[in-house]
């Protein structure tokens, strides 16, 4: 019998009443998730979904597992995108029919030994970990990221799908590992459209153009979350690849109305560093932010100021907390992503006007060369490094 999933490969092989499960998995690429890292909190929004929910991971897997039981299953493999630590938690509270979980999301290198030299990842504990139930144990196992390394492990059970013993541990994939000669022919068949695509010119290093008439501008400022920016757009020619790995989501852009008082909320909360500093830092335009870290919680934010959209001439002025100002961000901290649920729960007029990358490769194309000064929009004194 053979199975495969997405990064895991299963056989089973039964002799003499035992029943040998074999696993090859690997850790490729980073899937978009929602994590309840707090127990106290039921959702933690790390990506827009839409209308997709997701719940409690040890809840689930509980109660998954125990359907699977019920159907006649006795060996059950979970699958995880959680990380190690809600690994270890599934493991321990996720029920007492789960066998093995195999993880990623933390890119966490499980190895019992020294890792080889060329090694990217440091060993952060054994292959696999054991976890210990009052009358069971559960073993945890992953292999790091990038597809460095291959992890296999081998696991043995009785007739009743009880498991045994197991062994295993990751390969190390460096470069005397040989090439599959049909993989390779097929890169080599897609290699060139791939690479027209990737090298086509779009222009070189936003307003839209969509403003009412009377008014230079459609919206007074916009705002990103930093985890929505991947990776710095360099000087120089601007192509097709090096926008998509900087705006890689295809989250929604969307415009809407917020008051003054409600934006100040939301700067405040970005410089909250919470989790750890720097966390939740918006990138902002046509807006000035002067921020003081050695303030308290909740008094960081010292001044800010609105470019205006219905002047004659574009300056800046302080913002009105009772004021309505039109805003610009994606859907994922629009719709209260990242815990900005002051934005989620005050905004209003909601208008989506495209999906982020493809409104970036328009305004490329539009206004090429790009030109964007040091207009001092982000001013910190004294940073703090502490809640």
């Amino acid at each position: 019998m053979l199975i495969l999933f997405i990064s895991v490969c299963l056989s089973v092989v039964s002799a003499q009443g035992i029943y040998e499960l074999n696993i090859l998995h690997y850790n490729d690429f980073h899937a978009r998730r929602q994590q309840t890292c707090d127990r106290n909190i039921k959702i933690k929004t790390l990506a827009s979904t839409g209308q997709l929910r997701f719940t409690d991971e040890v809840e689930t897997v509980r109660a998954e597992a125990e359907k699977l039981h019920e159907q006649g299953i006795d060996i059950i493999v979970v699958l995880s995108h959680c990380g190690l630590d809600i690994d270890r938690e599934i493991a321990l509270h996720g029920g007492p029919h789960i066998d093995i979980i195999v993880g990623g999301h933390s890119h966490t290198l499980l190895y019992n030994e020294d890792p080889p030299e060329y090694s990217a990842f440091v060993p952060q504990g054994p292959y696999p970990v054991v976890v210990d139930q009052p009358t069971r144990k559960v073993l945890i196992v992953q292999a790091a990221a990038h597809t460095q390394y291959l992890g296999e492990i081998k696991l043995f059970f009785d007739d009743a799908g009880n498991l045994l013993e197991w062994d295993g541990h990751p390969h190390f994939l460096g470069n005397e590992v040989e090439q599959a000669p049909d993989i390779l022919e097929r890169i080599d068949y897609y290699r060139p459209r791939i690479d027209e695509l990737a090298r086509e010119e779009m222009g070189s290093s936003m307003a839209l153009p969509y403003a009412e008439e009377g008014n230079w501008h459609y919206a007074h400022f916009c705002v990103i979350n930093q985890g929505g920016i991947r990776v710095d757009i360099e000087p120089g020619i601007i192509t097709f690849e090096s926008m998509l790995l900087s705006t890689p989501f295809e989250n929604n852009v969307e415009v809407f109305q917020m008051r003054g008082d409600h934006i100040m909320e939301m700067l405040e909360f970005s410089v909250a560093n919470d989790p750890y500093p720097g966390a939740r830092m918006l990138q902002v335009s046509g807006m000035k932010t002067v921020f003081d870290g050695s303030r308290p919680k909740g008094s960081r934010v010292i001044s800010v100021s609105v470019r205006c959209i219905d002047c004659s001439v574009p300056r800046y002025k302080s913002l009105v907390p009772e004021k309505y100002y039109r805003v610009i961000t994606t859907d994922f901290i629009g719709a209260g992503g990242g815990n900005y649920t002051m934005i989620s729960d005050n905004r209003f007029d909601v208008e989506v006007i495209g999906v982020d990358y493809d409104l970036l490769m328009q305004y490329i194309r539009h206004q090429t060369p790009v030109f964007v000064d040091e207009s001092g929009r982000i001013q910190i004194s004294n940073p703090c490094l502490e809640d």
